[in-house]
């Protein structure tokens, strides 16, 4: 059975969700039902229990904290080093053939890419400038922009970019997110 690793910021299981995390189930439950073992990595944040299996797919919920933030990969419990270092002893339990990255959840194995032999697709749900400005459109002028502010051109000028050039694949969610990220890395 060919062995698939999904890799996301939150999951269903978890007591806040939307969009995202109901779209990323139905992909999993469709993988699995074509026959696939899926298991996906996720933050523990509020559960209890690090791993739950259904059928052929298996939730490993890492406990490492989920940051964004210009300093975010300094943290001790970050998600960065955690997931890159369980990830990598599950790849070597399972060998995956391929690795889904839900948006930037996957940025840590994406970085270290030349030491796997998988191809890496991409789901984006968005890009820098845009999540930009989802947080000017909801607070306007404020602590909170000028907060994010040096993660966002991080982002923009460097994170993105690398990210976007790792990737083997990279599906988008709409026209609008495809051109933001043409526009925004100049990768086509």
């Amino acid at each position: 059975m060919k062995k698939i690793a999904i890799i996301t910021k939150n999951t269903t299981f978890n007591k806040y969700f939307g969009g995202l995390e109901i779209h990323t189930k139905s992909l999993i439950d469709r993988l699995a039902e074509s026959g696939f073992e899926i298991h996906i990595f996720a933050p523990l944040r509020e559960l209890k229990n690090d791993t739950i299996s259904d059928g052929n797919k298996k939730y490993f919920f890492i406990d490492a904290e989920y940051r964004t933030g210009f300093f975010s990969d300094f943290f001790s419990n970050n998600w960065f080093h955690g997931l890159l270092n369980f990830f990598n002893k599950k790849h070597l339990e399972n060998n995956y053939e391929l690795v889904i990255s839900v948006s930037s959840a996957a940025y840590p194995i994406l970085s270290k890419k030349r030491d796997y032999n998988f191809k890496i697709l991409t789901i984006s749900h968005g890009s820098a400038l845009s999540e930009f400005s989802s947080i000017f459109n909801e607070s306007g002028i404020s602590f909170s922009l000028f907060r994010n502010l040096p993660y966002v051109l991080y982002n923009y000028f460097w994170k993105q970019k690398n990210f976007i050039n790792s990737s083997d694949l990279i599906i988008t969610v709409s026209n609008f997110v495809r051109n933001s990220l043409i526009n925004e890395t100049g990768v086509d």
